[in-house]
């Protein structure tokens, strides 16, 4: 089972001076309420949500990995 790592998340939108979810939402086309639901872990996005956002943030397939297909520890 997998999880977003939500912390990781964050701190890429810090790195990407991405200070508000509306600004997030703006840069990839995912609704706020929606990305604030992944951020706060309460809902794993789909596969166009993580290509959207991966797009967005430029991300490669190993930060694409980490971020969204972290282990979920039980």
């Amino acid at each position: 089972m997998y999880e977003v790592d939500c912390k990781e998340l964050k701190k890429l939108m810090i790195d990407h001076d991405i200070a508000t979810n509306t600004a997030f939402a703006e840069l990839t086309g995912v609704n706020r309420d929606t990305l604030a639901k992944i951020l706060d872990g309460k809902l794993f996005p789909t596969y166009k949500v993580i290509a959207d956002i991966s797009k967005a943030m430029k991300l490669d397939s190993q930060q694409i990995g980490s971020i969204f297909f972290k282990q979920k520890v039980t």
